[in-house]
């Protein structure tokens, strides 16, 4: 199977039996396919490590910088491995086809697995850089708040 072109931007397409909306590549060189499950319409992305090639090797990202949390989490899925990358905090690495419920965290006794994975989330951003940046945004949202003189609740 084919990667569709960066020029299908906009163009809703089928592919790998998910409903693929955007497709666009990254600075880092990676193809981001922002898609959703058609069964349940979740929203999926997709990354795929290289552009070129009949069957792309492609992971699923995500972050969380959001309320509650004091430093940042990212997440990289690819095939049965599942990486959460904390900042600040102990990373963790599951074997989901062996572990569902997500119990052991094998991080350091798959350091191979471990570092394919870190890889791949590094392809996509740098996570100290990315935690770095949401504290310095959280940061200016204070200074104005307290600039301003409004009110608000930590």
């Amino acid at each position: 199977m084919s990667v569709p072109s960066c020029e299908d931007f906009w163009q809703v397409a089928e592919f790998n039996g998910l409903i693929v909306e955007k497709i666009f590549e990254t600075p880092a060189g990676a193809l981001l396919r922002l898609a959703r499950d058609g069964a349940s319409n979740k929203p999926i992305i997709l990354i795929s490590a290289g552009i070129h090639g009949d069957e792309p090797e492609t992971f699923a990202f995500s972050e969380y910088h959001g309320h509650g949390a004091s430093e940042s989490t990212f997440m990289v899925r690819k095939g049965d491995w599942k990486l959460i990358y904390h900042c600040n905090a102990p990373h963790q690495l599951i074997d989901l086809a062996k572990d569902p419920d997500e119990l052991e965290n094998l991080y350091d006794s798959e350091p191979k697995a471990a570092s394919e994975m870190e890889a791949d989330l590094r392809s996509v951003c740098d996570p100290d850089a990315e935690n770095r940046r949401a504290h310095d945004f959280v940061d200016e949202q204070v200074q104005t708040i307290e600039k301003e003189k409004l009110s608000y609740a930590i």
